[in-house]
């Protein structure tokens, strides 16, 4: 499809063409037509920090009950799920009844025993209503799958259902495709942005067909390191995002079978970047001037939403505060349907550092610490979208 850019830059290529034969205009429109549908452009101005967007005034949402330090992570109907820093279970769920939060119980405990954790993340399916619990960490390979008809489930383990996570060096870009079959970014030597993973024996990663979008000739480690990111999955579809970690690298794509189709550029930034040799622990530095990618990705049945600040690598290396508040957090939020089409721009009226959002698109949940208060506690804002 032509973009209105794209039309306007045609229809000015007719008028200074007008004498041309109709033959020559039919030719140099489908020549444009097809040039647009195998380019893209990177979109700037989707994260221009002085873009205009819907200014957005927050709710401070009291809570009954002093918790660790916390922050927003899934918002389930009534329900809001925040994880815990510094406590032995790695969530809590507080029950949002007005302007209020209320404390109803925690979840899965650190630490790796049975029905335990280290490194605990969450998916939830709201076509199944069922919430997953898996590991970051490698060596942690059980997940469960907690049926939330009956939301107490989520309190007692005898009712997870029990599943198992293939092995990778790290899954901190990986979706479940099902509960045997998993998208995640590839660590193989082929030169694939993404692989799928089986959870039977003696199944090896497939490849799929989307090449690294830089330097073939780079080291394997190198280019999954640099290409570190986040990766959701629609709700109910085989469509997914992809964001990059370090640079403002988002692409939207449909997977059917094996196959990476329609791919979508939300924005196309490649790293500026010197590969560094003898340490292990640094594979690259990056250009002082490149910006952080986006921060968090949240999606909807309806859209996802992508959190962002226009940080430089020299701000972040040089301690940088953001508006008075600590690198890492940011006031702006691009929302995007599931086509890639821009829908609007979220400008916070206090930054935050995490978020989730409702299910039925009405609501925002925020993480963010009160800066004008001793010691700075963390509060959980409501934006009304």
């Amino acid at each position: 499809m032509v973009s209105k850019i794209q039309g306007a830059k045609l229809c000015k290529l007719m008028g200074i063409l007008r004498f041309s034969t109709c033959v020559s205009l039919a030719c140099i429109f489908v020549f444009m037509l097809l040039a647009g549908c195998r380019s893209f452009s990177p979109k700037e101005e989707y994260f221009n920090a002085e873009g205009n967007g819907d200014y957005l005034i927050s709710a401070v949402l009291s809570r009954d009950t002093a918790m660790a330090c916390s922050f927003c992570y899934l918002a389930i109907g009534d329900k809001l799920i925040q994880g815990l820093y510094g406590d032995a279970c790695s969530y809590a769920v507080y029950h949002i009844k007005e302007d209020s939060l209320q404390y109803e119980g925690k979840f899965l405990m650190k630490g790796r025993g049975p029905y335990e954790m280290s490194v605990a993340r969450l998916k939830y399916r709201p076509d199944k209503n069922e919430l997953i619990l898996y590991s970051e960490e490698s060596s942690e390979n059980d997940f469960y799958i907690v049926d939330l008809t009956h939301f107490n489930n989520l309190y007692d383990p005898r009712f997870w259902k029990k599943g198992r996570l293939p092995q990778l060096p790290t899954r901190s870009s990986l979706e479940f495709i099902d509960e045997s079959v998993f998208l995640h970014t590839s660590f193989s030597k082929e030169n694939s942005l993404f692989s799928i993973a089986f959870n039977k024996e003696g199944n090896h990663p497939v490849a799929l067909n989307f090449p690294y979008p830089v330097d073939v000739n780079e080291s394997a480690p190198l280019r999954y390191t640099l290409f570190t990111g986040d990766l959701v999955k629609h709700p109910s579809r085989s469509t997914f995002v992809y964001s990059c970690e370090f640079f403002k690298y988002v692409i939207l794509f449909d997977l059917v079978k094996e196959t990476v189709l329609n791919v979508r550029y939300i924005s196309h930034e490649l790293p500026v970047y010197k590969p560094v040799s003898g340490n292990p622990y640094q594979l690259f530095t990056l250009s002082k001037e490149s910006q952080e990618g986006c921060l968090d990705i949240i999606a909807t049945g309806r859209c996802f939403y992508l959190g962002y600040n226009n940080m430089s690598r020299k701000d972040i290396q040089n301690q940088v505060s953001f508006k008075g508040y600590p690198a890492g957090y940011y006031d702006r939020i691009n929302v995007f349907d599931w086509d890639g089409n821009f829908i609007r721009r979220l400008v916070l009226d206090r930054p935050i550092y995490c978020f989730s959002v409702s299910q039925d698109d009405k609501y925002l949940y925020a993480s963010s610490i009160d800066i004008n208060a001793e010691n700075q506690p963390d509060i959980v804002l409501r934006f009304d979208l």
